[in-house]
């Protein structure tokens, strides 16, 4: 799933020119939605992916309107942004070739996909990029 403020088919054209298409199910915007990150948009987002907020692994570059949000809803979050989260967010910092590297560790075995929730998946992943 991808969470942004901009507009829709701006950012379908850019997860197709990425080439990631294939790996987002769901594209949920602001101009689509008719709320921000900071106004409902999260909540929206969470209610058409059916699931919960310690389901979710958000990664946001803006403190102020990906991260301060989202973590306040109690979702696990990794800022992908410049320099370091400030006090107070408990986000895993990355770089960019990190989360890559996050990424790949995400899909899990067939014996983590039956054997551990999807927090718990999310938490160890996060534990192994630390």
């Amino acid at each position: 799933m991808v969470i942004s403020e901009g507009p829709h088919d701006a950012q379908q054209t850019t997860i197709e020119r990425l080439g990631i298409a294939s790996s987002v199910d769901l594209l949920v915007t602001s101009a689509g939605e008719g709320a921000s990150k900071s106004d409902g948009l999260f909540e929206k987002a969470l209610a058409r992916a059916k699931c919960k907020c310690h389901e979710v692994l958000y990664v946001g570059d803006s403190i102020e309107r990906d991260i301060a949000p989202a973590f306040a809803l109690g979702m696990v979050c990794v800022y992908a942004g410049e320099g370091e989260p400030p006090g107070g967010f408990p986000a895993v910092k990355l770089d960019l070739m990190s989360l890559g590297q996050l990424l790949d560790q995400a899909t899990p075995t067939p014996d983590e996909a039956y054997t551990e929730g999807k927090s718990d998946f999310i938490r160890r992943v996060l534990d192994r990029a630390r």
